[in-house]
């Protein structure tokens, strides 16, 4: 009978460690998959904080002179990075034209290639005096921190 209840407590005891190893695989396994989305998420966040983010769009900016009784608007372009890191190198194309070669640019503009985070950039238009149509598709890219080049297209819309 000591020798049955002997043989049982050994089989229990093996039972148990193997139940006790497969949890600890399982629970090992779970773990490196939880570093693994920690990881990636911090890589993410690393990699989103090395980023900018540059967007186009139409807007209206009043003209500064003292002569105008009332204020009145001029049109530009306006380049946005709402990243948290600078835009280097920024090529900006309207129309499949480089930027200062669209007629509807002016040519009182300055071809930039450096935007700050948080900043912006001015093209003002010369719809009028050049003869220029308002550009309709624009295309940029990029230079930052994060290695990755950055593009950005849209139609441009009033």
């Amino acid at each position: 009978m000591s020798l049955f209840l002997s043989a049982l407590a050994v089989a229990i005891s093996v039972g148990f460690f193997l139940f006790a190893r497969s949890s600890f695989k399982k629970s090992h396994r779970i773990e490196k998959r939880q570093l693994e989305i920690i990881e990636k998420h911090e890589a993410e966040r690393v990699l989103h904080q090395k980023n900018a983010r540059l967007f186009a769009a139409f807007e209206k900016h009043p003209i500064q002179s003292v002569n105008l009784k009332r204020q009145a608007l001029k049109d530009v372009l306006v380049i946005q990075n709402e990243g948290l890191c600078e835009a280097r190198n920024v090529e900006v194309r309207l129309d499949d034209k480089p930027i200062m070669e669209h007629p509807a640019i002016s040519k009182r503009s300055k071809e930039i290639k450096f935007i700050n985070s948080n900043s912006s950039i001015i093209y003002d238009l010369d719809l009028n005096m050049r003869g220029g149509d308002r550009p309709r598709e624009c295309e940029i890219s990029w230079q930052d921190d994060s290695g990755i080049e950055g593009h950005y297209k849209t139609t441009l819309t009033v």
